[in-house]
């Protein structure tokens, strides 16, 4: 045995410690990502054929209060919905969010679900995966008495939620 058939062979070790290595933090990335992607309803008509999907709520900031979001899906048409702990006062057709995307661009959507004066309102708005696949920085939400500007935790969250909904 030569030093150089040694340090070969510890060489051979060590690549496939690392390749091991490798594999096993790519596995841990793919689960983490799968169990992002919990649906609260995932069903499929039997006799339509109408699909309906909605992501569970994930906390994505804070401002006022904490801001949770779930992306939705009946056919191909797919919904943004936002729910906030704080009083805003009503959701109604003149309640808006702003998206301030990482890019600097924003985007304005509008209610389009029922008025609620409740205790515990929905923003719910239409969305696009065209448009609105994109990573977030900041959000607006403005109901009839107050708006809150929400710091994003969970930039990637519609990413993640149009993946899950497909």
């Amino acid at each position: 045995m030569t030093t150089e058939w040694i340090t070969e062979v510890l060489k051979s070790i060590k690549t496939n410690k690392m390749k091991t290595i490798t594999t096993i933090i790519a596995t841990i990335i793919s689960l983490t990502s799968l169990a992002q992607c919990s649906l609260r309803l995932d069903e499929t008509d039997d006799f339509t054929g109408e699909t309906k999907k909605v992501t569970n709520d994930v906390l994505i900031g804070k401002g006022v209060g904490n801001v949770y979001a779930a992306l939705g899906r009946i056919n191909e048409t797919e919904a943004l919905y936002i729910d906030h702990t704080s009083d805003l006062g009503c959701v109604s057709s003149s309640a808006y969010i702003i998206i301030k995307w990482t890019d600097g661009t924003t985007t304005t959507l509008e209610h389009v679900g029922d008025i609620d004066c409740g205790d515990d309102v929905t923003f719910l708005t239409l969305i696009d995966r065209n448009k609105h696949n994109k990573s977030v920085e900041k959000i607006r939400i403005n109901y009839s008495e107050y708006y809150d500007d929400i710091i994003v935790k969970t930039p990637d969250f519609l990413i993640n939620g149009f993946n899950c909904i497909k």
